[in-house]
């Protein structure tokens, strides 16, 4: 979509984050490059917009919304080959000077989080921080 909207698809926090837009445009050019994507079918959506899984990283990198933006929503469903054969296929837009960051899901279920009230603190469920600890290496 040419203007995605912010999405603020969370609950409970401050209003201060409700509160933040990232007014990235979108790509119409961005988005048909998506057909380099063989291997599963990637549907074009003009409702949803950016939820915070994209603006929430790529804001603190590009703080005044400057550039293309698009969201590509993986399928949690599909196995370890389904997401590798896809990341292969995405590469091609790396070449072509696509910036292709992965946000998001791998310990990201705040219903399981432990807040302690100081945001800096070590804190987290055992499986979390061994499955943190993981994708680190």
């Amino acid at each position: 979509m040419e203007k995605p909207k912010t999405i603020h698809d969370f609950g409970g926090f401050p209003q201060a984050l409700f509160d933040v837009q990232y007014p990235a445009p979108g790509s119409k050019w961005l988005a048909d490059e998506t057909k380099i994507i063989t291997s599963t079918t990637v549907g074009l959506n003009e409702d949803w917009g950016l939820d915070h899984g994209t603006w929430s990283v790529v804001r603190p990198m590009f703080p005044d919304a400057s550039i293309p933006v698009i969201q590509l929503s993986l399928d949690y469903t599909k196995d370890t080959q389904y997401h590798y054969d896809l990341a292969k296929q995405l590469a091609g837009l790396r070449k072509k000077g696509v910036l292709i960051i992965g946000s998001g899901n791998m310990v990201h279920n705040f219903q399981y989080a432990r807040f302690t009230g100081d945001f800096n603190a070590h804190f987290g469920h055992d499986w979390a921080l061994e499955a943190n600890e993981v994708f680190k290496n």
